[in-house]
Formats: C-alpha cells, structure tokens, sequence
C-alpha cells in the first residue's frame, strides 16, 4: 500500500504537465520562423524597411546549426473557472454539471538539435509527454436513471526519440519524422468498467464501480528498485507542403490569392510498444437515502465501499500514441508578403486512451512577422479535446531566439473565454 501511495503521489506531481503536436513543425512556443532565403544578416534600421520582407538584407536571417528546448503546461476543465478553484472554500453548481464534468492535465519538454542547409534539413529530438483526463457522466448529475454510463478516465508519460528531416522534390517540400517512444506509465480503463447508477424506487441510490490499470515500465512491487519490462514502440510522422496558387498561377492574376497548401500525419503507428507491468485496481461503492431524490442528500446517506489492488506482471497491452491528421494552408494576403499570414487548419486524431476515440482537430491563427525579428501569433483552435484561444510571442535575433505562448483553454467552448483552464509554452533556441 506504502508502494501504491508513493507511486500516486509521484505520478499525479508530474501530471499537471502537455503533450501534443498540432502541425508538423508547427507549435508556435517552439516553432522555427518560416524561411527568407537571403544571404545577408542585418538588424533592422529603419521603421518602414519592418513591413518590406522583399529587402531581404534586412531580414534577420534563418539559422543553419541551432539548438532549442522548451516546456509547456496546461490544465483545464469546463465547470470552475481559475479563479473560482484557488478560492479558499469552493462552491459547485450542480445545475453547471448538466452536462457532466470534463477536465485534463498535461505537459510537454521536447528538446531538439537541428541542421538547415534551405533546401534541404536534418536534425535530432527527443522529449517527454505527460497527460491525464477525467470526467463525470452527465446523467450522475441529472439524477437521471443511468447503468454503466462510460466516463473517462487515462493518463499517460511518454518519452521520446527522434529524427527530423525535410527535402524538396520539385515544388514540393517533404518532412519526415521517425520516432521511437517509450511509455513509463500508461493508465486505462478495463472492458469500460468506470460506471455509474442511480436508482429510485422507494430509496435512492447512488452508485459508482472502476476497474482500471495503471500500467508501468518495471514493477512497483519492487519500487523504488528498476528493471524496465515494456518494450519501446516506434511512429512516424510526415508531411507534404506545395505553393498551390503559385503553381496554377492564380496569385498572378489575383495577388491577393497567394497561399501554399500542406498535409500532416502525426505519430502514424508502424510498431506498438507493449507492457506487461500493471497494477490492477477494482471497486465500487454507493450511497443510499430514503426518501429523497437530492444528489445532495445523497451523498449525506449510507455508504458502503470496496477497493482491490494487485501487482501483476502478465499484461499485454499494446500502447500507442495519439494520431492525428491534419490539412492547412498559409494564406498570404498582401500580395505574397510574408509579413501577415493566415492559416485555416482542419482534420482529426484518434486517441484509444478515450472511450470515443475519435475528435475533430480545428483552428485559425493569423501570424505577423515584423522582419522575423519580432513575431506574433494569435489563434482559436479546438485541439486535444479542448477549445484554445492562444497568444504567442517570438523575438529571434539569430543568435539566440526566445519565444513565449500563452492560451486560454476548456472543454466547454464559452469556458475558453471565462479562464476555466490555460496553458503555457516557452522556448529558446540558440545558433548560428
């Protein structure tokens, strides 16, 4: 039981940390600014010369050998706003749980050396993913009648290996990303058993039963002594970018319809890891009132609770990363400049940690680039199962580049503008 406790208390300490990748190269806290091609290197003198990206020698330029890390947080939910959690006493609502209750926690520390030759890159990365997701059936809140109304509930800590490249092939531009991914903890539900119902016939009674596993990389038996048991699974991720208007020779007639298109496949699954470490945690308990329909009262009535825990090291489970699909374009509209950019974003992921696996991937932003010397980015995007209104900020003075990125986040979309959840990325980089 000590074991379990210490195992728990260590792995929800790192929970609060993000996983995910929206665009291939694309996450603007650590994103590389897009390429200008000129050959020269000077530090912007004159205030109109910021808006002309076509005096090239005034742009700062794009790094051949750089090197950059980063870290990012979010956490988020759909009921309580942030202000309302770090309250000393809160007050919950229940006609706000109507719909149920939805909230996520998660973390990202990617690192990455790469190497740019302009047509042509390589490069290394390598990292850490943690995420975790919870959330209430809506129909316990409704007091409706419900039996064995699925809820969420996973978490997982991945680290990562890489190799990035990229090359043209005519117009195209190509990127591929081969990876290898090792899971240190893998959290799921077994055969759907995370359930509720309520019943009323004469009493009410509420109850609620689990059956989950918290898979791991070596046993927790034999804690804090390692010997890694899973076995490390490999992905990969590629895509595709063509100037499409320039190509068909419509922003020729129309300048103001210059824009390139691309195609992304995140963590294509080619070998599952497997893990056969896992704790396996079973129970249920209830509550009984007579007399009364109020969940309130409810939860004053009789209660009765049971709770199974065992080591065991015969699993099989076959652990991958979430997929994602998406397709973009950059959308130029001042006669090509790159100054101001838009970029529509739409496709999907596929996530088996969650009972509906599938969810639509979305978004907007609109980038300005002031010489590639100070860099905006603002954007509403659904991503990861949350809406996302975000700001991100970039100062790149070649050598060294610094970037910050802030959003605010919740599964419920008028909770994304009532700070019901947030998140933070920075990320520097230095070169040469």
């Amino acid at each position: 039981m000590k074991r379990l406790t210490f195992f728990l208390v260590i792995f929800f300490l790192f929970l609060p940390c993000i996983s995910a990748e929206d665009r291939l190269s694309n996450d603007e806290a650590f994103a590389e600014a897009e390429p200008e091609n000129a050959a020269d290197i000077e530090i912007i003198i004159k205030y109109e010369d910021v808006f002309d990206d076509k005096k090239k020698k005034r742009l700062i330029q794009e790094r051949m050998f750089e090197i950059g890390f980063g870290v990012g947080f979010k956490f988020s939910n759909d009921v309580l706003s942030v202000s309302e959690i770090l309250k000393k006493t809160i007050y919950l609502n229940l006609d706000d749980l109507s719909k149920g209750l939805e909230l996520d926690l998660g973390a990202n520390i990617p690192w990455h050396l790469s190497l740019n030759f302009g047509k042509w890159g390589i490069g290394l990365f390598s990292g850490l993913d943690l995420s975790g997701a919870a959330g209430i059936h809506r129909d316990i809140f409704a007091l409706n009648y419900a039996d064995n109304a699925q809820s969420d509930l996973n978490a997982s800590v991945f680290a990562y290996l890489g190799a990035d490249s990229f090359f043209h092939i005519k117009k195209f531009k190509v990127k591929i990303k081969p990876s290898l991914f090792y899971p240190l903890a893998y959290v799921v539900p077994v055969n759907d058993k995370i359930y509720y119902k309520y019943t009323s016939d004469g009493a009410a009674k509420l109850e609620a039963g689990y059956d989950f596993r918290v898979y791991t990389a070596t046993s927790m038996e034999t804690f804090p002594d390692f010997d890694l048991s899973a076995k490390p699974g490999f992905d990969l991720s590629a895509g595709v970018e063509y100037p499409l208007s320039e190509a068909i020779g419509l922003n020729k007639r129309f300048p103001i319809l210059d824009f390139d298109v691309g195609l992304d496949f995140i963590n294509i699954p080619v070998v599952p890891s497997k893990m056969k470490e896992y704790i396996a945690v079973t129970g249920k308990f209830s509550f009984t009132q007579q007399g009364t329909g109020e969940l309130s009262e409810i939860l004053k009535g009789d209660v009765d609770s049971e709770r199974y825990i065992n080591y065991r090291d015969d699993g099989d489970e076959s652990v991958r990363r979430a997929f994602k699909m998406l397709i973009w374009a950059n959308w130029r509209p001042f006669s090509g400049s790159r100054v101001f950019t838009v970029t529509p974003v739409i496709g999907f992921s596929v996530n088996t940690l969650f009972f509906k696996a599938a969810a639509v991937e979305a978004g907007l932003t609109a980038r300005l680039s002031l010489a590639n010397l100070f860099i905006v980015t603002a954007g509403i995007s659904y991503d990861d199962r949350a809406w996302r209104n975000s700001l991100d900020l970039g100062f790149n003075f070649r050598a060294f580049q610094f970037n910050i990125g802030a959003a605010l986040r919740s599964p419920d979309f008028i909770g994304s503008w009532t700070v019901k959840g947030a998140d933070i990325n920075l990320g520097f980089k230095i070169g040469w």
